[in-house]
């Protein structure tokens, strides 16, 4: 009995040896921080986004280049960014269809090329700008001038126009806003303080306003040209006319600009008296 006694206790003490060892050798393979031992997360799909086309992008972003407007001005500035000095990109010419998208009160944004635009909202109509172009026969190019003091009926519309809305400006030539005054033939059908431009062969545009008109016993038989072969008079104040001006007795001697013939004169529908 005692002989079975003692072979059971050796029985548990080789047991309990091995089941110590057991525990050891999973202790030191066990890693310090534990934390490669976690169990790996499935591998996450990552979604690939791909950039929109520039088509998609007005989509999302509410651009939608519906609206419609025409180049109040015949020079009208295209820039790169909506910025007063931003980089110009191109000049459209008036009544050049456009459609555009409102940027902002400023600005308006337009496709041009592969990008975008932007243009001044204020060199923008809705409708087109009513104008009639008539084509001036090759002359000297000669711009004479008469002093705004001769005019002297202050029941004429000339007479207002001088003393209501003029001033002296650049060169001494009499101005209405940005416009000098001029008196032209009544073969252009515009009446006194309607607009109009002097288009000249070197591409210059003249922004005049009709300030009197050239009796037609003192014209040719078209009504354009004086017999001095001007079909432009400006009216300037003696006081402050350049002296280029008066020495030559010439309006183109004003800058180097106005020195080429007129090849068409722009007639538009606003008139200032009216």
């Amino acid at each position: 009995m005692i002989k079975h006694l003692m072979v059971r206790l050796l029985n548990m003490v080789v047991f309990t040896l091995l089941l110590f060892c057991c525990n050891v050798s999973v202790s030191a393979a066990a890693p310090t921080s534990g934390v490669e031992n976690e169990i790996p997360e499935p591998e996450q799909k990552v979604t690939e986004f791909e950039v929109p086309l520039s088509a998609n992008i007005n989509k999302l972003l509410g651009e939608k280049f519906n609206k419609i407007g025409y180049m109040k001005f015949d020079k009208v500035k295209v820039r790169q960014e909506p910025k007063k000095k931003s980089k110009i990109l191109t000049i459209f010419k008036i009544n050049k269809k456009i459609k555009y998208h409102s940027y902002n009160k400023k600005w308006i944004k337009i496709k041009y090329k592969k990008g975008f635009a932007y243009i001044y909202k204020k060199d923008i109509s809705k409708k087109k700008i009513k104008i009639k172009i008539y084509s001036v026969p090759k002359y000297s190019g000669y711009k004479s001038w008469m002093p705004y003091t001769a005019i002297t009926s202050p029941s004429s519309p000339q007479y207002r126009l001088q003393h209501q809305y003029a001033y002296t400006g650049k060169y001494g030539i009499r101005m209405v806003n940005d416009r000098y005054c001029v008196a032209i033939g009544s073969y252009f059908k515009a009446s006194i303080g309607q607009y109009f431009d002097l288009i000249l062969a070197n591409g210059t545009i003249i922004k005049c306003i009709k300030s009197d008109e050239k009796a037609n016993r003192d014209t040719d038989s078209a009504n354009i040209f004086s017999t001095n072969g001007c079909c432009s008079e400006f009216l300037i104040d003696r006081d402050s006319l350049a002296h280029s001006i008066r020495l030559s007795g010439d309006a183109s001697s004003a800058c180097k600009a106005w020195k080429s013939r007129v090849i068409k004169v722009r007639v538009y529908k606003k008139n200032i008296l009216k």
